[in-house]
């Protein structure tokens, strides 16, 4: 959808929680999938579950449904990364 006004297309807030390998470098490649696909990130949060392994919460701007899906493809294919959701709603 775009927004006449701006020129721009609208973008929605989207949270996806990612669970993966605690690893040097993991965030980085994790941020890299996101700003590669064009989108901005307004919000991480990293914490460890009770097997040791990275749950990383990101909020990031999605124009619609497909460019969500990219960005979830493409944090799936990250090496070390076990599992990627969305949220329907924040």
């Amino acid at each position: 959808m775009w927004s006449a006004a701006a020129g721009k297309p609208q973008r929605y807030p989207v949270k996806i929680t990612v669970s993966c390998d605690d690893r040097p470098g993991m965030l980085k490649e994790l941020i890299a999938v996101i700003s590669d696909d064009n989108s901005n990130i307004s919000g991480v949060d990293i914490r460890k579950d009770e097997n040791g392994e990275a749950v990383v919460e990101l909020i990031a701007e999605a124009e619609d449904v497909g460019h969500l899906n990219r960005m979830v493809l493409g944090l799936r294919r990250v090496p070390g990364v076990r599992a990627v959701q969305r949220t329907q709603k924040l």
